[in-house]
Order: C-alpha cells, then structure tokens, then sequence
C-alpha cells in the first residue's frame, strides 16, 4: 500500500513539475509587450523580405564584382531588401543562379 501511494505521488509530482515548465515558458512570453515582438518580427523578415528592382538600380561594384566573378553572366531579375543586400538571379550559357551580395559587391553565403 505504501508503494502504491508512494509510485502515485511520484507520478503526480513528475506531471505538476512538467505542467509548471511549460507554464514558465508562456508567461515569459506573455511579459513581452506588442512592440518588442514587433520590433524582432520586423528585424527577422527585413533581412529575408526582397524586392523586386530594376537591374539598373543595382549598383556599379556589384555589376564590376558579378563580371570578375562570373565573366559574361546577365542579370535576369534583381531584388533588394531594407538592409541593402542584393539578391540577383543570375543567367550563364543556358545556367540559371542567385547570387547575393552587399551594396559594396562583396558576395554573401546564403
């Protein structure tokens, strides 16, 4: 009888510990307020959210850094986004590619 009181209250203090975890990891969630999960929603998406531009908005050192790199490649379609990284979807001898680089033509691994 001992065993069995002893093996329920073990079971039933494993679930309350487990329930508690998980209640922690909510409130502390709960405590942030809108504007800081704006603010990281808003960092996070403006590093990946591109737009669409025209290839001649792209600037010098990123045309001089595609022609060392890639001799002869067209850009087919560019992007940028808030931080002024570009994305180009680059065209070579029937090849497709994206490449993407900071304003200064520096080429950066995605």
């Amino acid at each position: 009888m001992k065993k069995l009181i002893l093996s329920a209250a073990l079971v039933f203090g494993f679930f309350s510990s487990y329930a508690q975890v998980q209640t922690d990891s909510k409130s502390e969630n709960s405590n942030q307020t809108n504007s800081e999960v704006v603010a990281t929603d808003t960092t996070v998406t403006s590093k990946k959210d591109f737009k669409v531009i025209n290839n001649d908005q792209v600037t010098a050192p990123v045309h001089a850094a595609l022609e060392v790199a890639h001799p002869g490649a067209v850009i087919e379609c560019a992007h940028v986004n808030k931080v002024k990284e570009y994305k180009l979807e680059v065209g070579f001898e029937n090849e497709k590619a994206t490449l993407y680089s900071d304003t200064e033509g520096n080429w950066i691994k995605k």
